[in-house]
């Protein structure tokens, strides 16, 4: 089974860029945009048939004080289309316009801590330790880096290696397919998801990513709102493993979603020499997630509709409560996070080296 055949996160992610819209000003019909963001929500969203009775409960309140408020003017309505999909506490489902994240379950931010921008960089941190920091799965850093950054550390010989994630929001999963086979060394399963089977959504697959085999599978479905297979369960197993590293680390943090996290999840299960460390647990933003974008109809603000659900659903998702790390680190942050070897690496090296020699006991 190759990399290739393992997605099951952030395939659409991209699409958001051709979509995202600022609004734009109307005067008849204004207020249709949030009943327009609840139909595609009731109907489209695959996370919505998985709500409890009480949480429906929940929602029919909401939704009719969002509409009250309204028609009273407390809200122009794409303000309230920005609260009416926060309710929901899935950054896949949201507006390109409002402000949400003080919406969202709560975060760590890490701005009002410290110097905090993490950038790209592959250096030797020692004699013994290689750092590759991989702060995005967005195109920065593209492909070529990426691969350059595995090359990099082949040929510097060290024996540890310490992949930095840290602010690595998400984005498309086969940024990251060079780490999973340079850290492979164990055949594990990896998780699927099931696809929403609405027209809308699979008009949008069909559109933007018309050589997906599973297209024949969803082609002239006639009953609607169905979840059908979008990627298997899949029995990881490459054809090699590398000598090296002979240990490695995988940093994280709380702004670690998506498809950095479908990259801590991959890793967990493949790589028995890679543990994880960090002071918090990542975001939780993956369970239901390959999002299609549509632009509300009169303010033209970008909303995003995610299409799957995770296998990992109903008792093993994460988005909850994030991923958490083997090592949680009790130090203090870093005083800087850009492009730098901070503290946190200069830590985790020390621990990889000792970790090795009581192994080798």
């Amino acid at each position: 089974m190759t990399i290739k055949h393992i997605h099951s996160t952030a395939l659409l992610c991209l699409i958001w860029v051709l979509f995202s819209c600022t609004p734009q000003s109307s005067t008849e019909n204004f207020a249709d945009d949030l009943e327009f963001a609840i139909h595609e929500v009731e109907y489209n969203y695959a996370g919505f048939p998985l709500l409890t009775e009480e949480e429906l409960a929940e929602y029919e309140v909401m939704k009719a004080a969002l509409r009250d408020s309204v028609d009273a003017g407390a809200y122009l309505d794409y303000e309230a289309v920005g609260h009416y999909l926060a309710w929901f506490q899935n950054p896949h489902l949201r507006t390109s316009y409002i402000e949400q994240t003080n919406l969202w379950k709560h975060d760590v931010d890490y701005s009002s801590l410290f110097s905090y921008a993490p950038r790209k960089m592959s250096c030797k941190v020692d004699d013994e330790t290689y750092l590759i920091r991989f702060p995005s799965c967005s195109g920065d850093p593209d492909e070529q880096w990426v691969s350059q950054s595995v090359q990099d550390f082949q040929k510097s010989d060290c024996k540890f290696l310490i992949l930095d994630i840290r602010g690595n929001g998400g984005g498309s999963d086969h940024y990251f397919e060079p780490y999973l086979e340079l850290l492979f060394d164990t055949a594990a399963e990896v998780e699927g998801s099931d696809f929403f089977y609405t027209k809308k959504n699979y008009n949008f697959l069909k559109k933007y990513f018309p050589q997906m085999k599973r297209l024949a599978l969803f082609r002239n479905k006639q009953k609607e709102r169905v979840m059908w297979p979008f990627v298997d369960d899949t029995f990881v197993e490459l054809p090699s493993v590398s000598e090296r590293p002979v240990a490695a680390a995988l940093i994280i943090d709380n702004a670690v979603a998506s498809a950095g996290e479908q990259l801590t999840l991959i890793l967990r299960a493949i790589s028995k020499r890679t543990t994880i460390y960090g002071r918090d647990n990542t975001y939780g933003c993956l369970d239901i997630s390959n999002f299609r974008s549509v632009n509300l109809p009169y303010s033209t603000i970008t909303i995003t509709i995610p299409t799957t659900v995770s296998h990992r659903l109903p008792d093993r998702g994460i988005d909850k409560e994030g991923i958490s790390p083997d090592v949680r680190l009790d130090i203090p942050y870093p005083t800087e996070l850009t492009d730098n070897v901070d503290e946190w690496v200069l830590w985790i090296a020390q621990d990889l080296k000792q970790r090795a020699s009581n192994v080798n006991l």
